[in-house]
Protein backbone atom coordinates (compact mmCIF):
# COMPACT_ATOMS: atom_id res chain seq x y z
CA UNK A 1 0.00 0.00 0.00
CA UNK A 2 1.22 3.46 -0.88
CA UNK A 3 1.18 6.15 1.77
CA UNK A 4 1.14 9.72 0.55
CA UNK A 5 2.87 12.29 2.74
CA UNK A 6 2.74 16.06 2.61
CA UNK A 7 6.04 17.32 1.20
CA UNK A 8 6.05 20.18 3.71
CA UNK A 9 4.78 18.92 7.07
CA UNK A 10 4.76 15.13 6.66
CA UNK A 11 1.01 14.64 7.24
CA UNK A 12 -0.17 11.28 5.91
CA UNK A 13 -2.95 10.39 3.50
CA UNK A 14 -3.96 6.87 2.60
CA UNK A 15 -4.75 6.33 -1.08
CA UNK A 16 -8.31 5.65 -2.22
CA UNK A 17 -9.79 7.50 0.74
CA UNK A 18 -11.94 10.55 0.09
CA UNK A 19 -12.73 11.84 3.54
CA UNK A 20 -13.49 15.51 4.13
CA UNK A 21 -9.95 15.98 5.46
CA UNK A 22 -8.47 14.66 2.22
CA UNK A 23 -10.43 16.89 -0.15
CA UNK A 24 -8.07 19.81 0.41
CA UNK A 25 -4.94 17.93 -0.67
CA UNK A 26 -3.02 19.46 -3.58
CA UNK A 27 -0.99 17.50 -6.11
CA UNK A 28 1.70 18.75 -8.44
CA UNK A 29 5.12 18.14 -9.93
CA UNK A 30 8.53 19.61 -9.13
CA UNK A 31 10.80 18.83 -12.06
CA UNK A 32 14.43 19.74 -12.67
CA UNK A 33 15.91 19.68 -16.17
CA UNK A 34 19.65 19.96 -16.57
CA UNK A 35 21.82 20.41 -19.65
CA UNK A 36 25.52 21.33 -19.75
CA UNK A 37 24.57 25.01 -20.07
CA UNK A 38 21.17 25.37 -18.39
CA UNK A 39 19.46 24.19 -15.23
CA UNK A 40 15.71 24.70 -15.25
CA UNK A 41 13.19 23.97 -12.54
CA UNK A 42 9.42 23.88 -13.03
CA UNK A 43 6.79 23.49 -10.32
CA UNK A 44 3.33 22.73 -11.68
CA UNK A 45 0.19 22.24 -9.62
CA UNK A 46 -2.80 20.21 -10.79
CA UNK A 47 -6.39 21.45 -10.58
CA UNK A 48 -7.69 18.06 -9.47
CA UNK A 49 -6.26 15.16 -7.47
CA UNK A 50 -5.30 12.30 -9.83
CA UNK A 51 -4.67 8.99 -8.06
CA UNK A 52 -3.09 7.57 -11.24
CA UNK A 53 -0.28 10.13 -11.04
CA UNK A 54 0.63 10.05 -7.33
CA UNK A 55 3.88 8.14 -7.85
CA UNK A 56 5.12 9.73 -11.08
CA UNK A 57 8.61 11.20 -11.17
CA UNK A 58 8.70 14.58 -9.46
CA UNK A 59 5.26 14.24 -7.87
CA UNK A 60 4.67 16.51 -4.88
CA UNK A 61 1.73 16.45 -2.45
CA UNK A 62 0.45 19.02 0.03
CA UNK A 63 -2.19 18.64 2.73
CA UNK A 64 -3.21 22.32 2.64
CA UNK A 65 -2.78 25.61 0.84
CA UNK A 66 -0.54 26.77 3.70
CA UNK A 67 1.84 23.83 3.18
CA UNK A 68 1.87 24.47 -0.59
CA UNK A 69 2.69 28.16 -0.02
CA UNK A 70 5.45 27.28 2.45
CA UNK A 71 6.99 24.79 -0.03
CA UNK A 72 6.90 27.36 -2.83
CA UNK A 73 8.49 30.01 -0.61
CA UNK A 74 11.28 27.67 0.49
CA UNK A 75 11.97 26.53 -3.09
CA UNK A 76 11.76 29.88 -4.87
CA UNK A 77 14.52 30.56 -7.33
CA UNK A 78 16.18 33.88 -6.75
Amino acid sequence: MVTITCDTCGARRLPNTESVAHRDWIQGFDLLTETPRVKQRAIRLLDLWDMRRIAEMGAIHFCSVECKDRYLALNAVA
